[in-house]
This record gives C-alpha cells, sequence and structure tokens, in this order.
C-alpha cells in the first residue's frame, strides 16, 4: 500500500501502522527535442532525480514522463516514432535503476491503457478487437515493462454515476470495471512476477465526466476501483491525489510557467474544495492559512481514509468464508 503524499504529517504514524509506505515520484523533467524528436537526458535525468531525494533512499519511486511518449507510443509497435520512444524509456529507467538501487523503480502508467478504442470500451468491443488492442499494447509496452521493479498501470476514477443520466451512469460502472479488469490482465502478463501495483486515487480525475479534483463517494471508490482490482489480484495499490501541489495550486493559482495539467488547474481544484469543504461558497481569499490548514488536514484524512477501507476490504477478501463477504 503506497501514497504518494501526505500534507499533515501528524497522520504519518497512522498510516505507518496500515503498512502504507511513501512513493516517490519523479515527475518529467530533461526532455530534449519536442513532439516526435523528443528524447530523455538520462544523466539530467539522474542528477534531477538526486535533487529530488536529496540523500534520502526511499523504498519505492515512480517515473512520470506522458506526452508526448504517450503518444508516440500509442502508434504502435510497428511505427519509427514508438520505437525511439520506447528506446529513450528503457535507456532511462536503466540509468535510474543503476544509480538508486536501493529503491525499486516504476514508470507512471506503463501499460497505458485506453479507455475507448476503435470506438468502443473494453465492454462493448467485440473478442476479435479487445484481443488485437491488448496484442498491440503487450508488443509496445514489453521492453519497458521488463526494466521495472514494479507495474503501476493508472486506473483513476473519471465517470461519475452521479452526473450522468441513469442508465449512463450504469453502463460506465460495467465498462469501468471490463476496463480496469483488461488492465490489469495485461500488466499480471507483462510484469511475469513481478508485483502489479495500479495507480488509483481518492479523487476525480479529469478525462471523463466528473467533477475533478472532488472526493469519490465512499460506496464508488469501493465499487468502482478497489473491488474490482482485489477481484484482478493485484499485489497492492499506489494511491495518488498530488495533495502537496493541489493545496499549493488551490492558495497560489496556476504555475506562473503555464505548466497547469489540461482540464486540472487552479479553477478546477477550486471548484472542487468549494463543492467538498465549503458549501460550495468560495472564499474572498483562497490563500488564507485558515483555508490551507483546513485542506491539509481535510485532504490528510482523504488518503488516511481510502488506505483504511483498502486495508479492510483485504481482510474481508483474506477471510475464510464460504459467502461473498460484503463490500
Amino acid at each position: 500500500m503506497l501514497y504518494d503524499s501526505l500534507p499533515d504529517r501528524a497522520l504519518a504514524e497512522r498510516l505507518d501502522q496500515l503498512d502504507a509506505s511513501p512513493f516517490t515520484i519523479q515527475y518529467q523533467t530533461a526532455v530534449i527535442g519536442t513532439g516526435a524528436d523528443a528524447r530523455i537526458d538520462a544523466r539530467a535525468l539522474v542528477e534531477a532525480v538526486r535533487t529530488r531525494l536529496a540523500g534520502t533512499r526511499p523504498r519505492w519511486g515512480m517515473l512520470d514522463f506522458e506526452s508526448p511518449f504517450t503518444e508516440r507510443l500509442a502508434s504502435g509497435p510497428d511505427s519509427r516514432e514508438c520505437a525511439e520512444a520506447v528506446q529513450t524509456l528503457v535507456e532511462a529507467m536503466r540509468a535510474v535503476r543503476a544509480e538508486f538501487p536501493e529503491t525499486r523503480w516504476s514508470y507512471y502508467n506503463a501499460p497505458t491503457v485506453p479507455y475507448w478504442f476503435e470506438g468502443k470500451n473494453w465492454e462493448t468491443a467485440p473478442p476479435e478487437v479487445r484481443v488485437r488492442m491488448l496484442d498491440r499494447l503487450y508488443k509496445v509496452y514489453a521492453p519497458i515493462v521488463s526494466e521495472l521493479d514494479w507495474v503501476s498501470t493508472s486506473l483513476y476514477p473519471v465517470y461519475d454515476p452521479a452526473k450522468q443520466p441513469v442508465d449512463q451512469g450504469a453502463a460506465n460502472i460495467i465498462s469501468g470495471r471490463a476496463w480496469r479488469t483488461n488492465a490489469v490482465g495485461l500488466a499480471r502478463i507483462l510484469a511475469q512476477g513481478k508485483p502489479v501495483i495500479p495507480t488509483i486515487s481518492p479523487l476525480w480525475m479529469p478525462g471523463g465526466f466528473a467533477m475533478a479534483g472532488s472526493r469519490v463517494s465512499h460506496e464508488r471508490f469501493m465499487t468502482d476501483l478497489v473491488n474490482p482490482l482485489l477481484d484482478a489480484k493485484v499485489d497492492g495499490f499506489a494511491l495518488w491525489t498530488g495533495a502537496d501541489y493541489f493545496i499549493h495550486t488551490v492558495a497560489n493559482g496556476d504555475p506562473a510557467s503555464g505548466s497547469a495539467e489540461k482540464g486540472y488547474g487552479a479553477s478546477v481544484m477550486r471548484d472542487a474544495v468549494a463543492h467538498d469543504y465549503l458549501d460550495g461558497q468560495a472564499p474572498p481569499n483562497w490563500n488564507d492559512p485558515a483555508i490551507v490548514s483546513m485542506l491539509k488536514a481535510r485532504m490528510s484524512e482523504t488518503i488516511l481514509d481510502a488506505v483504511r477501507a483498502i486495508r479492510a476490504a483485504e481482510a474481508r477478501d483474506r477471510a475464510p468464508n464460504t459467502t461473498e463477504p460484503l463490500r
């Protein structure tokens, strides 16, 4: 059980008691060139990781490289763009693992399994279409996953049934389960015995139909994320909130560099905070120390609650029962 951040460090001992460990994330850096010509400067990446670790040696680490590499990998195993992206990602991971062998390293969202493909999802696509996509993804990601210590496909919640018509919401619950089940199945094949620890979140994420940044209800968190993944026999969970960055952005606005994630900037985060914690009312000053302190406490409690819920579900799954446990 891993978590990426904890703004209120006073809760760290309680997470320790639940056998939850922090994992460090090195976000995208040391990229030379753009688009199809982009590559990772492995030496510069190693130095960036060294600076981030600041002499510590965490047990778990993740490198997060997304655009343009994700798009290049999606071009398929027979394309030059894909082959070159695979090569630079492999070289970067080898350099980091060689320099920091005490840490177990993974790539964020490798394999990247799309929710939608060929106009279908994992529930509605014909079997031959699903097999074709799984084969394609296997060929792309096999050389990357072979370099990892653990495998973490990203399976965030993005479709909130409460925000959709009843029939569409129900359909997305089913298709979401199919997506997660197939993604974990592929990850397990690629992993060849390495731990499969998908990245999930107790917050709704952008990219679907939900209030991004707002809390996922306990029912949806368990029904849509945790229980399907336990049924798929994952080896653990990597809980991502980006809470420190989230709180900083809410308080101070988007970075001056314009590096805010599309669909997940300050205005979106502030709407979520107002919805979850402030009765829908935006405060006069988002940088008010009282607002920041409240957010640190409440987001840390959200992380703790998620870990508790996962541990309780794991315990139920292990319990010797002849009937299906209540979830």
